[in-house]
């Protein structure tokens, strides 16, 4: 038996041996000892013992020597140190004394930088954030971190004043103050009017190591302003300067001492403690001494008392105006801020007025009050004219109604239309003449559609008992004159004189012709053709005559008024160059074309004034424009008369929206299907549709 790597000690080997037959001998015990290598016995140990002790003494001596040496080196440095404290300590004490009586004026100044309503923004020379005060965060909601991430941390990209960069580099290098007015939208997205004053701050060697921005919100100022601007006044306004800060002592002294408002620190009993320069100049030397003053016996405002009692009481500041003469008899009005100031405890520490002049303001009021007397007899004035001038054009709607014809008479030569009217006025200068010619003799109807609010249209059927075939002629037209409502409606007026005198008396009914002759008799009428005339008005029309034999429709337009849709899609009119009347067309040459258009059973005409698609609105208030019209119109054309009435009703009203409406509105649709089958069928039967002698 063999084992290996027995530690040293003694050992017993027990054996028992066993036959084949199961018999077991006695055990025998054999006792032994392993002795340990040499590097682990006693005396090695003792080596290692020893040796390890002289490797600490040889370390310890060693270090001593070098520790000694850094002491005497050290008692050096420090004996050179204390030489320089001392010397040190004199001047510091000089200063701490000056010190002293520096923090006793900055800690009253301390008093109204904190609660300055102005917001203050300390800056380095070229601008870069270092400091704001409570005022800033309330007037725009930034802390200076939050300005900083979202704008960066120079004025030039917070500011929205665009020549920022060039106010900066002036304020720099002229060493002068430079104030100007901005808006600015602050975290609430608020947009603010401030008056901002940028002022530099100079060390003994004439250099700019500082820029102190004080910034105003004159925002009231300027709703003044814009409403005085609207009265066709100019008032000059007094920004409010209120100023407080909350900052170290040195960078509140200067804010405190630059501002122009009055400010006075005084005990909790009103006993003056400190005014500002600004206050002695206001007041020419009559605070020069202010040891026995208090607010009590120096305020002209005759509610003083109250005021302050209001103020110590509820601890809240408090705002009031003051009426004062001066020295030199001069009216001065103030807007003073009265804020106390509170201890640990909660009590009235000091109080705190700030005056800012606002003689201009309350000038300015005045001059409001008395132009706002004026506008108000204005307006009662106003509502009499428009009272007397409604009347006028309610009455003369009646007479043009009873002029012109009614939709029905229309409905009786087109059975199977629709009329979309919506006048932007009472009265419209936008309408539709209409006849039928019934062989070489004329209907009884030819008649104009004035302003009329009913814009509900129905389809009727022809019902006149069958006579003699004739070569009747359906006429219609539709016509825009110059302008709107009255001036529209005489323009309308004379047209619908003229239509009737050249197709009704002088029997013309080729359109180029009634063109030519229109504009003639527009441009006699208004005297257009004289050289000295500056009569400029006329009107655009589109002139449609039906032929119920050949089927055929001639047009003659002066602009883009009309359409024809069937199945092969949409077909445009062409329109003439010159309108009817007017400097341009009173031109002896004015010459009028026309077009002829073979009309399908499926046939639809359109229409239209300019009215409809000029008119602005949809999500981005824009005009509806010609070409999507012309796209609704063909989406719509197999739709019954009524249903596309409907259509292009609800279509004008969705896109319109809450915009004014800009111009009158007039669409027609004639479907020829129901014509075309009637006149079929009086054919057939040897008949008229509406008699000899017409409707």
């Amino acid at each position: 038996v063999t084992y290996n790597f027995l530690p040293e000690g003694t050992y017993n080997f027990r054996v028992i041996g066993k036959n084949i037959y199961g018999f077991e001998s006695k055990q025998a015990v054999y006792k032994f000892t392993i002795l340990p290598p040499w590097y682990r016995t006693w005396w090695a140990y003792s080596i290692y013992g020893i040796f390890v002790i002289l490797i600490i003494i040889v370390i310890t001596i060693i270090y001593g020597k070098q520790l000694k040496s850094r002491n005497i080196k050290l008692e050096e440095i420090v004996q050179s140190r204390t030489a320089q404290i001392k010397k040190q300590s004199t001047e510091i004490e000089l200063k701490n004394t000056q010190l002293s009586e520096i923090n006793k004026q900055l800690e009253k100044l301390s008093i109204v930088a904190r609660e300055i309503e102005n917001s203050v923004m300390i800056m380095d020379s070229v601008g870069r954030f270092e400091w704001i005060n409570d005022a800033f965060i309330r007037l725009y909601g930034y802390t200076l971190q939050e300005l900083i991430n979202k704008y960066g941390d120079n004025l030039v990209g917070y500011s929205q004043y665009p020549y920022i960069q060039q106010v900066i580099t002036d304020c720099v290098k002229n060493k002068i103050p430079y104030s100007y007015e901005t808006t600015i939208t602050n975290k609430n997205a608020q947009q603010l009017w401030t008056n901002t004053t940028l002022t530099p701050i100079i060390d003994k060697n004439g250099n700019v190591i500082k820029i102190i921005a004080i910034d105003s919100d004159i925002t009231k100022l300027k709703l003044i302003e814009k409403k005085l601007i609207e009265q066709n006044s100019e008032i000059q306004t007094q920004k409010q300067l209120l100023e407080k800060a909350n900052s170290e002592l040195e960078k509140l002294s200067i804010a405190a001492s630059e501002t122009d408002n009055e400010v006075i620190i005084m005990d909790n009993n009103t006993n003056f403690l400190w005014i500002n320069q600004s206050l002695k100049k206001k007041y020419e030397g009559e605070f020069d001494d202010i040891s026995s003053k208090n607010l009590f016996n120096s305020s002209y405002n005759p509610n003083i008392k109250k005021h302050i009692a209001k103020c110590i009481h509820e601890k809240k500041t408090i705002i009031y105006e003051t009426e004062a003469k001066l020295k030199s008899g001069k009216i001065y009005w103030a807007q003073t801020t009265l804020t106390p100031i509170l201890n640990e405890n909660g009590e009235v520490k000091n109080l705190v007025a700030i005056d800012s002049d606002i003689t201009k303001l309350k000038r300015a009021e005045e001059k409001i009050k008395t132009q706002t007397l004026e506008l108000e007899n204005s307006f009662i004035e106003l509502e009499r004219k428009n009272k007397f001038i409604s009347n006028s054009i309610e009455y003369a709607k009646k007479i043009q109604d009873a002029f012109l014809p009614s939709q029905q008479e229309f409905k009786k030569i087109f059975p199977n239309s629709f009329m979309f009217f919506k006048p932007r006025d009472i009265v419209s200068g936008d309408f539709y003449w209409t006849t039928k010619i019934v062989g070489s003799k004329q209907s009884a109807v030819n008649s104009q559609q004035p302003a009329v609010n009913s814009q509900q249209s129905t389809v009727t059927k022809p019902t006149a008992d069958c006579q003699l075939p004739t070569d009747d002629l359906l006429i219609v037209a539709l016509i825009d004159c110059t302008g709107h409502g009255v001036p529209g409606a005489f323009m309308s007026l004379i047209a619908t004189t003229l239509l009737n005198e050249i197709v009704c008396e002088k029997k013309i009914y080729k359109p180029s012709q009634v063109l030519t002759q229109l504009n003639q008799g527009i441009v006699a009428a208004l005297h257009q053709n004289e050289k000295q005339s500056t009569q400029d008005d006329g009107m655009d029309i589109v002139f449609c005559v039906f032929n119920t034999s050949d089927k055929k429709l001639n047009v003659s337009a002066t602009s883009k008024m009309a359409i024809i849709c069937d199945k092969t899609g949409l077909t445009n009119i062409d329109y003439n160059v010159f309108s009817i009347g007017g400097a341009f067309s009173a031109l002896k040459n004015a010459v009028y074309n026309e077009t002829e258009i073979e009309i399908n059973p499926d046939s639809q005409l359109f229409l239209f004034s300019d009215g409809y698609y000029d008119q602005f609105g949809g999500p981005n208030n824009e005009k509806y424009m010609i070409n999507k019209f012309e796209k609704f119109l063909t989406s719509i054309y197999k739709l019954p008369a009524v249903q596309q009435q409907k259509e292009i009703e609800n279509n004008f009203i969705n896109w319109k929206g809450k915009n004014k409406q800009i111009d009158d509105v007039l669409v027609i649709g004639i479907k020829f299907s129901d014509i075309y089958n009637f006149y079929k069928k009086c054919r057939k039967t040897h008949s008229s549709p509406f008699g000899v002698n017409g409707m």
